[in-house]
């Protein structure tokens, strides 16, 4: 990297050039030059997707033998901001802009945890195939930021906006463009 902003600048000089030429500046100086208070937030149209975040399969035999196991490990939903300065001054405020402007109640909790269908999976008796479920609206919004007399920024939201969890009892058909749905390869 060295040999190579030094190759730049030598090459890029001459005897009459200002021996000190300015390099561009990091996003990072640029975010520290615009500050929430005075930034104007774009969004574009956010993208929103079922997401299976984790499954678990239990058996129920004829005889009342039960196995269960995990068929698609936890995975937690995680709000995160890519391409962006992760301060958390802009970070509340770019989820509270998006809230307010895509109308989507952005959460920064970690999702629903698969433990939560436990309960529903302990109360199957009948002989069959089950799956619990737990799920989440993913959404992607890309936005740009701007300040005055400053180059625009540019970033995308990544997190989730509500949560569902479920049991679905293989062999039924689940709805279409549902979370059972999804849940039902798993059968």
């Amino acid at each position: 990297m060295m040999v190579l902003l030094a190759t730049a600048l030598m090459a890029g000089c001459s005897a009459n050039d200002d021996p000190s030429p300015a390099l561009p500046q990091k996003s990072a100086s640029t975010t520290a030059a615009c500050a929430p208070e005075v930034a104007a937030i774009k969004w574009e149209t956010p993208a929103v997707v079922r997401t299976l975040t984790g499954a678990t399969r239990l058996t129920v035999s004829a005889n009342g033998e039960r196995s269960i196991g995990v068929v698609k490990q936890d995975q937690p939903a995680v709000t995160k901001i890519n391409g962006f300065s992760d301060s958390e001054r802009w970070r509340a405020w770019i989820l509270k802009e998006a809230t307010a402007t895509l109308q989507r109640p952005f959460d920064v909790s970690s999702g629903p945890a698969l433990a939560e269908v436990d309960q529903f999976l302990d109360g199957m008796t009948k002989t069959g195939d089950y799956i619990g479920f737990v799920g989440v609206f993913a959404v992607t919004a890309d936005f740009r930021i701007t300040c005055e007399g400053q180059p625009p920024l540019a970033g995308s939201l990544v997190g989730w906006d509500s949560s569902t969890s479920g049991v679905l009892e293989c062999g039924r058909p689940p709805a279409p463009e549902s979370f059972a749905a999804l849940a039902s390869q798993y059968c």
